[in-house]
């Protein structure tokens, strides 16, 4: 199901600092989305991508792939779909919180599955969840400013 589905988010509280350098400046981020949806994942990826806070961003389509780059450690930031096959967005992570403990963890999920899902993304770390809501369009700036959000709580 290919689909251009928007975004709308739902924070959750979270302790934690934003990665910063020894003189105080943020550092640029590495994004990391694992997304099923090939065109879902394509939006948030660009969307990362204009943000001025994410020097790098990475697609993943697969829990693999996910896992693989996690393992990399190159991840600040990843955005897991709770959606993925196989229980793949809460396999997705509890290792990215195992492996990487500075690494913030956004979920994504269809209002449909995140009443069952999202229970467990937020216990496993999550800072809360990015709603894809397919009723309304959603434009990259208005999802880089909801992530912006979760990141500043």
């Amino acid at each position: 199901m290919a689909s251009t589905a928007p975004i709308t988010s739902s924070p959750a509280p979270e302790e934690g600092e934003a990665t910063s350098t020894l003189s105080g400046a943020r550092k640029p981020m590495s994004a990391l989305v694992v997304a099923h949806d090939p065109a879902l994942k394509q939006q948030l990826v660009q969307a990362l991508a204009a943000m001025v806070e994410v020097g790098s961003v990475r697609g993943a389509h697969t829990l693999e792939t996910g896992l693989v780059a996690i393992d990399g450690r190159m991840v600040d930031l990843l955005v897991a779909d709770l959606d993925l096959p196989e229980d793949g967005g809460p396999t997705l992570i509890r290792h990215a919180r195992r492996r990487l403990a500075a690494c913030k963890v956004l979920a994504l999920a269809r209002p449909a599955t995140a009443e069952s899902r999202l229970p467990t993304a937020l216990h496993l770390g999550a800072l809360g969840w990015l709603r894809m809501d397919e009723a309304q369009p959603t434009s990259g700036a208005e999802i880089a400013a909801r992530i912006r959000q979760f990141l500043a709580d």
